[in-house]
């Protein structure tokens, strides 16, 4: 039986510090693969994150992270893996309910007969907004170039969009907890936080749950 841990969160949540550092603790005995995301399937339309995002490209971003879930176990007896079940956090609100069900439904058969481990990184919207918020004023400024505002034109957009991006992450806050607590058919499941703590901290706890897995 192969064996995947799947680490998960809100924006900025820290996913990746962990998927990184463990990598570069375990990485000679463990396959990592990073998040399937629109910056890996569409990088020239992904310049404002998920902003840009449409529904067939989220339906094109599900194919594929489903399809390697088999050349995952294929290739490594355990893997790691960035988000996987978890983008489906964006289904219902880009392309519709019944493709959140049936998303769903494809992540658990690809990982039938799959030993899962789930990390969830719990983190406050207000603590993910602020960690993003300089990433969102640089992409801000450049579509604003790009665009040609200048002056009120540009200040009354960047402020909209800007506002944009804090709503999208509040309201998708509880559709992660959603999708964690969706997942009956997982083995093992751990929630940490990661809020106002030390990065040391965070790190640890995060690596005390997954050598207990392995």
């Amino acid at each position: 039986m192969g064996k995947i841990f799947v680490i998960g969160g809100p924006q900025s949540s820290g996913k990746t510090t962990v998927w990184q550092f463990l990598k570069d603790k375990y990485g000679l005995g463990v396959g990592f693969y990073e998040e399937m995301n629109p910056y890996v399937l569409f990088p020239e339309k992904s310049k404002m994150g998920n902003l840009a995002v449409d529904g067939e490209m989220e339906k094109k971003i599900h194919e594929a992270d489903v399809a390697r879930v088999s050349k995952i176990l294929k290739k490594d007896s355990v893997g790691v893996v960035e988000t996987l079940m978890f983008h489906a956090v964006y289904y219902e609100e880009f392309v519709g309910e019944e493709f959140y069900r049936q998303g769903m439904k494809d992540y658990k058969e690809a990982l039938q007969g799959v030993e899962v481990g789930v990390l969830f990184i719990d983190t406050k919207p207000e603590i993910s907004f602020a960690r993003r918020r300089d990433n969102y004023l640089q992409r801000i400024i450049s579509e604003t170039k790009r665009r040609g505002l200048r002056g009120e034109e540009a200040r009354k957009w960047g402020e909209e969009t800007m506002k944009k991006y804090e709503d999208k992450i509040k309201d998708r806050y509880q559709k992660w907890w959603q999708v964690f607590e969706e997942l009956d058919y997982v083995k093992e499941k751990w929630v940490i936080e990661n809020n106002e703590r030390s990065e040391e901290s965070f790190l640890n706890e995060a690596e005390r749950v997954f050598s207990s897995w392995l």
